[in-house]
This record gives structure tokens, sequence and C-alpha cells, in this order.
């Protein structure tokens, strides 16, 4: 890949903030349960070149992903799960109810949010995505949010 040094930049200071972030190949599901509604597997279904996705799952997840150019084995760069604003309690009830999380549950749902990184929306981790996306794809970019 002729951006190896910029990805592995991009993947060392998002590790730095705290926000988890790997790339993996399409074909290759190890590590992953195809089950699992996380799954990077269940929310990418169809990728297109020089693009980057970004999507909100039902529990206010957010993630980033894109298809990687000249790669071999269609390398995948998938970033998340993070957080636009801090949830209050409130959002956090209206979400449990709503993916039928049990109230018996309640406490380790919200401990869960706790370890989920925030960052703002209009921030520096789309500042840093935009960047690397400019050196990678040059101005052939399609952004899908």
């Amino acid at each position: 890949m002729l951006y190896e040094k910029e990805l592995s930049f991009l993947l060392a200071t998002l590790s730095k903030c705290h926000i988890d972030a790997k790339t993996f190949s399409i074909t290759d599901k190890s590590g992953f349960e195809e089950n699992n509604q996380f799954s990077p597997f269940n929310i990418i279904t169809k990728l297109e070149k020089n693009s980057v996705y970004r999507v909100c799952d039902s529990f206010k997840f957010n993630y980033i992903y894109m298809l990687l150019p000249e790669s071999k084995e269609k390398l995948v760069l998938f970033i998340g799960p993070f957080l636009f604003s801090q949830l209050r309690d409130e959002e956090l009830l209206e979400i449990a109810e709503k993916n039928k999380i049990p109230p018996f549950e309640q406490n380790t749902f919200s401990r869960l949010y706790q370890g989920v990184p925030v960052v703002s929306e209009g921030g520096y981790l789309l500042s840093m995505i935009d960047a690397f996306t400019e050196q990678i794809f040059g101005d052939k970019l399609e952004f899908n949010f």
C-alpha cells in the first residue's frame, strides 16, 4: 500500500485518543461473530471505492468505515464505536427500552457507555478522517453519512 505510513499514523493517533480502529479483510471474518449485531459484517453491506461511511446504530454508537484503495485483500478501515455526545440517564433508559434490555441489566448497560469515547460532532475525529482520505483518495472522495 502506498499509504502505509499514513494509515499507521492514523491508527496510532486514534489509539491514543482511546478510539477503537482496526483494519480487516472483507474475506477474513476471524475475530468477529457473524450473528452479533455489532459485527462490522452486519453493518457493511456494499462498499464503494473512494467512499467514507458513517453509521449510527440503535444504541447511538457511531462507526466510520471505508474500503481502503489498492489493497490486495480488500481491506476495510473500521473506526468505532464512539459517541458524539454524552448521553443523559433518560436517554440511556429510552435506548435500553427500545433495544429490550431487561431492567436487571440496567447497571451493566449504563457502565458500557462509560467506556465509549465521546468526540464532538465537528471535531478532531472527522478532521483526521478528512485529512487521511484526502491523502489516500485524492479529490475522488464521497462521504456517505
